[in-house]
């Protein structure tokens, strides 16, 4: 019996999909009409971002697949989060190749996607992604603020943000400004530990002509700056005695003085706090005034660090590299699956803004379109050896356990508590899934 092309490709497990120039598709496999369709329907003639779009933050969609056809880029293993447009989430390995005319012209692509290692899909499948402007999270431990984003930004209330330093405190602050009745008003950030405190009480309060040596004309403060808008104070814990009493009356009377005046001025605003230190024990040590804490702590978000949210390592990466790929005039796609297994496993004790430098830092130096894992920092490169080592710690195992169940529930849940469609949807044999749920269980 012969078999001709189409048929093999039909008869393939891989989802193919065939395009043109015009990302419009020419040829889809059976398996693709399963994933893609919703009525498992024909699928040529449509465009594929109609069908399948990767959540890429700047809304490029099918990013990988246009870089192939505009540069004639092979790629190969590139892990992406898929969204249909039934709303399904997929995350998916995608292969690319460009189609070439005799000579040598690019007239169209292929792409091939399928279930990526175990290890990437664990932290990605089955969870859903929240984007407000530059703030995204896809982790459940994100869920108590992302449930009531919408609450907070429409409140003028007080909001205290805290978390470990390079958590994206400032981004969370303006994000929440920006879908705010405020958002069409200033935005005004100041950090409090990076001025002495005399500095920082002009920077604040502002002064009139003569308050000072030097001070020959009016200079209006971030409190008057922000009016009708929100001021945005990073880093309290580090402000004075002192200066908390004087904080902590414009919070109370809404007015100010500045430096020099004996006249108070009103203000209207929504103020934003953030600090990396533990408030809570800061008051119990007298170290920050009990009423102000109180005054601050309205409404309180905890952003969690990145080790703790290992669910976004891989949405954040993409964001990261797209947007840096604009900023330094670079092609790069993605990360190999060894740099996605030394991200997951990394403590990033810098947290977002850590990735971020890692990532601009290895764009620098890669010579593709893929990061390697010799294109990463020496502290970074140099754990692949202990990644790779097949014996691993009992906490890991059970981190690595975890997760998996956290994917195999989330997937039982999408496919309404049928084992068989959700073992398809993770990518593994009904029998394993029956074997890992009863181990859990015992």
């Amino acid at each position: 019996m012969t078999l001709d092309g189409n048929t093999i490709l039909h008869d393939m497990a891989t989802v193919v999909l065939v395009f043109d120039q015009n990302l419009t598709i020419t040829f889809a496999n059976d398996a693709a009409k399963r994933l893609l369709a919703e009525d498992g329907g024909e699928l040529v003639g449509m465009k594929c971002s109609d069908l399948v779009r990767t959540l890429d933050p700047e809304g490029d969609e099918f990013y990988v697949v246009r870089n192939t056809l505009d540069n004639g880029l092979q790629t190969s293993g590139m892990d992406r989060t898929y969204l249909t447009r039934a709303g399904k989430r997929y995350f998916l390995s995608i292969s690319t190749a460009p189609l070439r005319a005799d000579d040598g012209t690019i007239y169209g692509g292929v792409a091939f996607f399928q279930t990526p290692s175990r290890q990437n899909r664990i932290y990605s499948t089955g969870t859903h992604t929240f984007q407000v402007g530059n703030f995204r999270s896809c982790a459940a431990s994100m869920q108590k603020i992302l449930s009531n984003f919408e609450a907070i930004s429409s409140v003028n209330s007080t909001v205290l943000i805290t978390g470990e330093t390079g958590t994206g405190k400032e981004i969370l602050a303006r994000t929440i400004h920006e879908n705010s009745p405020r958002h069409a008003n200033s935005f005004v950030a100041i950090n409090c530990g990076a001025l002495p405190e005399p500095l920082l009480e002009s920077e604040l309060f502002g002064y009139k002509a003569g308050a000072f040596t030097g001070a020959d004309r009016d200079k209006p403060g971030r409190f008057a700056m922000a009016n009708g808008g929100t001021l945005f104070l990073d880093e309290i814990g580090e402000i004075s005695q002192a200066m908390q009493v004087r904080l902590l009356r414009v919070l109370q009377e809404r007015s100010f003085e500045p430096l020099g005046s004996v006249k108070s001025e009103k203000t209207d605003i929504r103020v934003i706090a953030a600090t990396n230190r533990n408030l809570t024990e800061m008051v119990a040590k007298g170290k920050f005034r009990s009423d102000l804490y109180y005054r601050l702590n309205v409404i309180h978000l905890q952003i969690p660090p990145l080790r703790e949210r290992p669910e976004d390592i891989a949405l954040l990466t993409e964001y990261f590299i797209h947007r840096l790929n604009k900023t330094m005039g670079r092609q790069v796609i993605g990360i190999s699956n060894s740099v996605f297994r030394i991200f997951s496993r990394y403590a990033w004790p810098g947290n977002i803004r850590e990735l971020e430098n890692v990532l601009e830092r290895s764009i620098v130096f890669c010579r593709s379109n893929v990061i390697e894992s010799n294109d990463l920092p020496p502290e970074l490169a140099e754990s692949l050896s202990l990644i790779e080592d097949e014996s691993e710690t009992p906490h890991m195992v059970q981190v690595v356990r975890d997760s998996e169940m956290q994917a195999i529930e989330a997937a039982l849940e999408q496919c309404n508590g049928n084992r068989r469609k959700a073992a398809e949807l993770l990518g593994i044999h009904p029998t394993s899934l029956y074997r890992k749920l009863k181990s859990a269980r015992q």
